[in-house]
């Protein structure tokens, strides 16, 4: 709350203004919860409008976003993959027939078989080129051709678990599948390439000692909750505008779960 707080106090000019929050995938998280945040301010300083500034938020927008992980992350995509094809009947009867459940896989579950733990992994292994965010969409790769656009760098994420890091983590290869840079299956390097453009960095006025601008970071660390986000749209709903939007071909948080 304090960084809000401090924008609107750097920004006074949009402080009477409506205020929707949005985000999307793993924002399913943190745009509730940044919500939950200003109402509680807003609460706590209902009678103290001098002193502490009431801020105007009418209402917040999710798109694909994490919302339970009893559904939302693998449950939902090995349902969402088999539905659209992505892996075949043989493999889908054997998750069931061996009553592989995998709610709160991605919150930190770790009570699941050898048997439901292989067959989790011979998923992914057949859907490691699957463009996790559009699955009918094109996978950029490195390479000469327009659908394989030269990469910078040779550390560069190749697989769709790299661009997810909280799936896959209880896998005997978890501590491969993290994310190591340009994310799995995008087309980043131009908007990479112009933003660190000496001439763009000047006019965004970003100091020369300000390190180089990528798209993700190596050392992202997410910090999964157990209870995501499902309880504040409860709390909060009657109060504010909520929209829960949700497209059927992300794998990442796929509609199944959202």
């Amino acid at each position: 709350m304090k960084s809000i707080l401090a924008w609107f106090e750097r920004f006074p000019e949009f402080k009477h203004n409506d205020l929707y929050v949005s985000g999307e995938s793993y924002a399913g998280v943190y745009v509730p919860y940044v919500a939950w945040q200003i109402d509680q301010h807003n609460e706590q300083h209902h009678h103290e409008e001098n002193k502490h500034h009431k801020i105007n938020m009418k209402g917040f927008m999710v798109g694909n976003g994490v919302t339970n992980w009893k559904y939302d992350g693998d449950p939902a995509y090995i349902e969402m993959g088999y539905w659209h094809s992505l892996y075949d009947t043989e493999l889908y009867d054997k998750i069931k027939a061996a009553n592989c459940n995998y709610e709160y896989l991605d919150a930190g579950n770790t009570d699941f078989s050898d048997e439901c733990i292989s067959y989790l992994e011979e998923l992914y292994a057949l859907v490691e080129d699957v463009n996790i965010y559009d699955i009918y969409g094109t996978c950029w790769g490195l390479g000469n051709s327009p659908q394989l656009y030269s990469s910078r760098t040779s550390q560069r994420a190749v697989t769709a678990a790299d661009y997810t890091p909280w799936l896959f983590k209880h896998t005997k290869n978890g501590e491969q599948h993290r994310l190591r840079g340009l994310p799995p299956c995008t087309f980043g390097n131009p908007i990479i390439d112009y933003l660190n453009q000496a001439d763009v960095r000047a006019k965004l006025h970003v100091p020369t000692d300000i390190q180089y601008w990528d798209l993700c970071k190596d050392d992202i660390d997410y910090t999964v909750s157990l209870e995501a986000s499902q309880w504040i749209y409860e709390k909060l709903y009657g109060k504010y505008r909520m929209l829960k939007f949700s497209g059927d071909t992300d794998g990442a948080v796929p509609t199944w779960g959202t």
